[in-house]
């Protein structure tokens, strides 16, 4: 059996296991839930009707760097757009975030809003498309950020689905991230 080998900065120990001899690692993103950084929030848009639009607001605060994944569910074809710089005649209502470590008392230094009522979209970042199928041929998909965004402070960030699906269907705006 190999010994287990500890290698340290004298702030920051990794520990090798002693079966395989290999480092034992966790991904970023899982390390921020374990520390109490990383945050959810979602809403459901029961029939959207086509041509119309889902859309969730993001605004940061002005004290952390938000890292974030985008991820919409829908039953039907559709444009997936993220804005930046986004106005509102509307601010929308508020959802809950959460996060992920039940643990955890922090909480985050951003804001989510579903549905708010735009005056000016910003610059778009992404246009993507949610392939689902149409009418009664639909049978639904997600789209999910492959890498991270990392969101500039005290911006307003807009994402909006678009129904192309030819009948009003159900989508689902999900976003997660951590803040550093």
């Amino acid at each position: 059996m190999a010994q287990q080998v500890q290698i340290t900065d004298n702030t920051t120990s990794v520990d090798v296991d002693p079966k395989v001899g290999a480092f034992k690692a966790i991904e970023t993103e899982h390390s921020e839930i374990h520390e109490g950084q990383t945050y959810i929030c979602s809403h459901f848009y029961p029939l959207v009707a086509d041509d119309a639009n889902a859309d969730l607001r993001i605004t940061l605060g002005s004290n952390k760097e938000l890292h974030i994944t985008i991820s919409v569910a829908v039953a039907g074809n559709g444009e997936i757009i993220l804005y930046e710089g986004t106005t509102y005649n509307v601010a929308g209502t508020g959802i809950t975030i959460y996060n992920r470590n039940r643990n955890s008392s922090n909480t985050t230094d951003a804001t989510c809003r579903y549905t708010p009522t735009v005056n000016v979209l910003g610059t778009e970042l992404f246009h993507g498309y949610a392939p689902g199928g149409e009418k009664k041929e639909a049978i639904g998909s997600v789209r999910r950020t492959a890498q991270e965004w990392i969101f500039k402070n005290s911006e307003d960030y807009l994402v909006r689905f678009t129904n192309r699906s030819g009948g009003a269907i159900d989508a689902s705006i999900e976003v997660e991230y951590y803040e550093v």
